[in-house]
Parts: C-alpha cells; sequence; structure tokens
C-alpha cells in the first residue's frame, strides 16, 4: 500500500515545471502593479501545472482502502481471540469432564436414554459454566435430544453432539462417536479407512516380500540338496524302498504294542489313586486289622468300590503271567506271577512301588517309540529305529514326560508336632507320598 502511494506521488514534468514557476514567484519581491501581476501569472501557472484530478481520486480510494483494511484487519483480530477463547473454553470443558463425557457417550450407544436424562443437565450446566454460551435452560429429554428452553420461552430440541459440538478434540473424537456430529463422524470414519487402507498396503508389502524371500530361500535350499544329494542310482532305490518298507511295518507292528501301553499307564494311575483311598479307609496291607476291615467292607458294609476296582486291574497283568510259564502256565508259576501283582494285601509302599516302576516302563516305550516315528518321518523312513540317534533319547525331556502323564491327585496328610503336641496337615501330591510317609506323615484320619 505504502509502496502504490509513493508511486502515485512520484513528480512528473509537470509536477517539476508547476515547481519552478512557484519558486520564481515566491522569489519576486514586485514594486509597481506590473511586476505583481507577472508573480500572480506565475503563481497559477505553478498551481494549474501541479494540480492532477485523477492523482487525487486516486489517493483518496487508496485512503479508503486502507481504512476499511484496518478495521478489517481489528475485526480479524478480534475473531480470532474469540475462536482461541471458544477454543480454550471447550479445551477446559472437556478437560474436566472427560469421564462424563465418556459416561454418556456409553449410555448413548446403548440407546440408554433414561440415563442420558439424569446426566445431561448436570453436564449442560458445567457446559454453560466454562465456556459462558447461553444455550438456554434444560427442560426435558426425549429419544436422544435435548430440550433447551431460551429467555424468551422459546423451546427447542436438538441433539446433545450438535449443543457440544467443537468440545471433543480431534485426536480424542475416534473415543465419542455418539458425541459427534455427522460431519465429524463421516471425517473420523474416513481417516479410519484411510489408516485401515494404508496398514493394509504395508501388510501385503510386508507378505509379498516375506513370500519373494520364502521362494529364494526355498529355491536355494532345493540347490543344496540336489549338490549334496545327487539323484539315487537303481540299486539305491532299492535299499531306499527296502528301508521305507521295513521301518513302515516296524511303526505298525510296534504302534499296536504301543496302543496297550498308553492304556496300561492310565490304568495304573487309576489303581494308584484307589489304592490310597482304600488305604485311607485301612484297608491295605497283610495285617489282621486290615484284613478284617477289607472283609467287613467286603462282604457285610459293601464298602468295597476302591477294592474292586484294584482287583479288577489284574487284568493289565495277564501279559506278565504269560511270561512267567509261557501259554499254559503251571499253578506254581502263576501264584508266582500274581504275587508280584500290586494289590489290597500287601503293603501299600511296596505296591505304589512296583505300579510305578509299571508305569514308567510302559511310559519309556511310548516315549520312545514317540521319537523314533517322528524321526524317521522326517528322515523320509531312513535309517534304523535301534540306532540311538533316531531314539534320540533326553533324560530330561522324558522325566518332564512322566510327569505330565503321571495321577495328578493331591492328597491330605498328617502328623503330630513333637514340639507342640499339634497335628499338622498338608497337602501333597500323590507322587510325592513316599518321601513323606518316611518323614512320619500318614493320611489324614487313619
Amino acid at each position: 500500500m505504502k509502496d502504490y502511494s509513493d508511486i502515485l506521488n512520484r513528480k512528473k514534468t509537470s509536477d517539476r515545471l508547476g515547481d519552478a514557476f512557484t519558486d520564481q514567484a515566491n522569489s519576486m519581491r514586485p514594486m509597481n502593479v506590473g511586476q505583481r501581476r507577472e508573480q500572480a501569472l506565475l503563481r497559477g501557472l505553478g498551481v494549474g501545472l501541479n494540480s492532477d484530478d485523477e492523482r487525487e481520486a486516486k489517493l483518496a480510494e487508496l485512503e479508503n482502502m486502507s481504512k476499511e483494511l484496518s478495521m478489517n484487519k481489528y475485526a480479524l483480530e478480534m475473531q480470532s481471540g474469540r475462536n482461541a477463547k471458544i477454543k480454550a473454553d471447550n479445551e477446559n470443558f472437556f478437560l474436566s469432564n472427560r469421564n462424563d463425557l465418556a459416561t454418556l457417550n456409553g449410555f448413548l450407544q446403548k440407546g440408554d436414554f433414561e440415563a442420558v436424562n439424569v446426566m445431561a443437565p448436570t453436564l449442560l450446566d458445567n457446559y454453560k459454566k466454562i465456556t459462558g454460551n447461553d444455550i438456554g435452560e434444560y427442560a426435558y429429554s426425549s429419544g436422544g435430544k435435548i430440550y433447551m428452553e431460551d429467555k424468551q420461552g422459546n423451546v427447542k430440541g436438538q441433539y446433545i453432539a450438535d449443543i457440544l459440538q467443537g468440545v471433543i478434540p480431534q485426536e480424542e473424537q475416534v473415543n465419542f462417536p455418539e458425541l459427534l456430529t455427522y460431519n465429524s463422524k463421516a471425517a473420523v470414519q474416513n481417516k479410519l479407512e484411510e489408516q485401515r487402507l494404508k496398514n493394509e498396503q504395508i501388510r501385503a508389502a510386508i507378505e509379498a516380500s516375506r513370500a519373494s524371500a520364502d521362494l529364494s530361500r526355498a529355491k536355494g535350499m532345493k540347490t543344496i540338496s540336489d549338490t549334496k544329494n545327487p539323484p539315487m542310482n537303481d540299486q539305491q532305490k532299492i535299499l531306499f524302498k527296502a528301508d521305507v518298507d521295513s521301518n513302515k511295518e516296524y511303526i505298525k507292528d510296534v504302534g499296536k504294542k504301543i496302543i496297550s501301553d498308553k492304556v496300561l499307564v492310565k490304568t495304573l494311575n487309576e489303581t494308584e489313586e484307589m489304592l490310597v483311598e482304600a488305604a485311607k479307609k485301612g484297608q491295605v496291607g497283610s495285617d489282621l486289622l486290615a484284613q478284617a476291615r477289607r472283609k467287613w467292607g467286603k462282604y457285610i458294609s459293601g464298602n468295597n468300590k476302591e477294592m474292586t476296582i484294584v482287583d479288577m486291574a489284574k487284568a493289565a497283568y495277564f501279559a506278565r503271567v504269560k511270561e512267567a510259564g509261557g501259554s499254559n502256565p503251571s499253578t506254581t508259576e502263576f501264584l508266582t506271577a500274581l504275587e508280584t501283582i500290586p494289590n489290597t494285601d500287601k503293603n501299600l509302599l511296596a505296591s505304589l512301588n512296583i505300579l510305578r516302576k509299571d508305569k514308567n516302563n510302559a511310559l519309556n516305550n511310548i516315549y520312545r517309540f514317540n521319537n523314533i516315528e517322528k524321526n524317521l518321518r522326517n528322515n523320509n523312513y531312513q535309517g534304523s529305529p535301534y540306532d540311538e540317534n533316531v531314539v534320540n533319547f533326553n533324560e530330561d525331556e522324558f522325566n518332564n514326560y512322566v510327569k505330565e502323564n503321571s495321577s495328578k491327585k493331591i492328597i491330605k496328610v498328617s502328623k503330630v508336632n513333637k514340639n507342640t503336641g499339634k497335628k499338622e496337615i498338608i497337602e501333597i501330591p500323590l507322587e510325592d507320598y513316599e518321601e513323606v510317609y518316611n518323614d512320619g506323615y500318614s493320611f489324614v484320619g487313619k
């Protein structure tokens, strides 16, 4: 604006000529009428040459524009100040009432308008106090709309999102969808969709890169494999097939026996638990009192569930009887084999010891077979099932396997504290009974 004014005020030739006539007139000291007329003529010529109506009009227009711009600038500054105050008030209201706004948003999502009706008056009153917005006095709510009464007594219904427009900060809008106007909701949804598409593009790029890397790796591994393992000749193919057939037959035959071992493990775990339950009733052992309790439970009271299950478990040991005397054992061989079978008429710890030994043997067979089958399959059925590298036995791994497949039963045991004379009761895994028995513990109630 200032540059344009300078251009308009720049002297032209006529201005300089007019200034010259004016200066000449001002320098004269007229002594007579003729000289005064000459001075007046020169001054008139100077004024005439300096006058420029077009320039004066443009300068007047420029002055008016300058005034208008100053007024507009002032109006903008005032509006900017008001906007800053509105924004600060809205932020203050949001931060002070964030939890209540979140609760209100949840009620609106559920359509719980009764709860909205309870919250709205207090929340809107806080909004008026903090922002200074004269939204009227709360009248009532209905169907998600808030009805406010103005100073003239007019009642107008608005959705609360319209009343609170501009309150929710942009970065928080995704958390308050029910407090947004339609346009704000649409903007948030567009932003979320844009982010989702961007994430999908990134994910697709990663998957494509990974697939390309996997393909390159597979090609490289095939090249290495072909180099290390050149194609077999006819004789090698025959031997390879023989190994495959032999190992498949081994897995098939031994797998049948492993099924029996798995059933045996389950049976022995149950027998172990039933022996302990019978022992709690005093029905286990060779002493006269235990014999009497077994007979009482078996023939008089009928309290013999545990003893019956233990007796039935003897069937799992028929293989041992056959081992003792072949397909047709003698009476002596049969009775001798029976003496090795855990039962209620034998010492509890001895029976538990035998049960666990037999169970561990069965689990050993299962564990070894699982390793052999897995390793043979992974190696195209090449190798020997009797090769320790194929068996790949790991003692720590086996011990964990035994623990995972043993009884999970928890029992209560007790002993009298020698110092206090009070009975101490603890809970232990069934597997630990022998250890605490040696420390003086016995079954609770015995």
